[in-house]
């Protein structure tokens, strides 16, 4: 592609040889995240559930970091968070449960941006009912702030349960 002005075919014949190695490159960290699970029942670990959001934090940055000519940083981020979510559901189990509250469609939407399109997602009648289903292996319990239900000030009571933010990485797609 040194041309200043190449072809539509030959830009087209690039892109496909591109699409070609990223196939190849994909299908390689999806036996890697295989190889990760084995590696992780062979120290006792299997089924345990492998959210890191820290880790996962660290990737992105690294990679945000690295120099780039055309890649936006919210293409980077959507195809890393696929990545991601699809390597954490290889690993063991992982499901979503999503309370939205008033903007329900919103929050599902907002859910598979941070987790990608892998685990099981099930809409929760209730914010109850979504922290609950986070309590079960492979939990994750996605939840809309709402003035109509507080649900938040109840974690106190809930040590078990692992609270993070995910709005950094959300800013860009809106409230």
């Amino acid at each position: 592609m040194d041309d200043p002005r190449p072809t539509l075919a030959a830009v087209r014949a690039r892109i496909d040889e591109v699409d070609s190695a990223l196939l190849a490159l994909v299908d390689e960290r999806a036996q890697l995240a295989a190889a990760v699970a084995a590696a992780k029942a062979a120290q006792g670990d299997a089924g345990r559930f492998g959210l890191r959001p820290a880790r996962e934090a660290q990737v992105l940055r690294q990679l945000l970091a690295r120099p780039r000519k055309a890649a936006t940083t919210p293409l980077i981020v959507r195809i890393w968070r696929e990545l991601m979510g699809e390597s954490l559901a290889l690993q063991g189990p992982f499901h979503l449960s999503v309370w939205g509250g008033h903007e329900a469609a919103r929050t599902v939407e907002l859910a598979h941006l941070r987790f990608g399109a892998a685990p099981a997602l099930a809409n929760a009648s209730s914010p109850e009912a979504a922290l609950a289903a986070a309590r079960t292996p492979g939990g994750v319990a996605v939840l809309a702030l709402s003035r109509d239900n507080a649900w938040w000030g109840r974690l106190l009571a809930e040590p078990k349960l692992r609270v993070f933010s995910a709005l950094p990485c959300l800013k860009a797609w809106g409230r």
